[in-house]
């Protein structure tokens, strides 16, 4: 059975896209075979792979119970597309006993095809985080080592909590630190996280701007810049993922 990892973070911005299809692609090109679900109505995933008219999407499966989706955008690697669409289920399903397994639902006929399944979250606690977090095993917080980042991190940690009483299976991964700059600010941030008594990546994603251009021309940087160390953090982090 797959790993189902849902990343998320209420603040947008911190990364939680680049991470999905980084870590993704890293663990596909290690071997592994592994879908990144965007679960966000945004669809920031899916154009960060250069698919800009989704054909058959995550929507369908949520909206009208149609099994999941997915393509293959790399050797190993696939993609649940997202779409517009997406935004209507929370109305749609507002006062169903079904409201918050909408989800899980969707990943039943399919968790067993896989080693990883990444969902990609928007950056709210509502209706879809609760969703991915009742279907996954694993919950990845992200943030930017910035103050406004971390704030909210116990909010997500109590929701995580919360969700446990529900879905047992649900662990914390961790907290990725990832777009850190080289400032003293994100040293102190970080050295502040580190002594929390959650578990903290030991890979730290650093700041490049190669993460902001693959995703202009619809690709990863293990395509765009493979020579680049952007694509040595998220190895590491693939092997920390890996590793447990």
């Amino acid at each position: 059975m797959a790993k189902i990892i849902s990343v998320l973070n209420h603040k947008g911005g911190v990364g939680k896209t680049t991470t999905s299809i980084h870590i993704g692609r890293s663990l596909a090109d290690m071997g592994q075979k592994v879908l990144v679900v965007d679960f966000d109505p945004q669809a920031n995933a899916t154009i960060h792979l250069g698919i800009q008219e989704p054909g058959k999407n995550i929507a369908d499966a949520i909206l009208r119970s149609e099994p999941l989706p997915y393509s293959e955008i790399s050797d190993n690697f696939y993609l649940c597309e997202g779409s517009l669409e997406l935004a209507s289920a929370e109305k749609e399903f507002a006062g169903s006993v079904s409201v918050y397994i909408r989800l899980k639902k969707a990943l039943s006929g399919i968790k067993d095809k896989f080693d990883y399944i990444f969902i990609d979250c928007p950056p709210s606690l509502g209706f879809f985080t609760i969703n991915a977090l009742v279907a996954a095993n694993r919950a990845l917080i992200v943030t930017n080592p910035t103050k406004l980042a971390i704030q909210g991190i116990p909010t997500v940690l109590d929701l995580i909590e919360e969700v446990q009483e529900t879905n047992p299976e649900l662990q914390l991964m961790g907290v990725l630190i990832a777009d850190s700059e080289k400032l003293i600010a994100s040293s102190v941030i970080e050295e502040h996280l580190r002594q929390e008594d959650f578990r903290v990546f030991d890979t730290v994603i650093r700041h490049y701007k190669h993460y902001k251009e693959a995703s202009i021309v619809g690709q990863t940087v293990h395509d765009f810049a493979p020579t680049h160390k952007a694509l040595e953090d998220y190895n590491n982090l693939a092997m920390e993922v890996m590793n447990g």
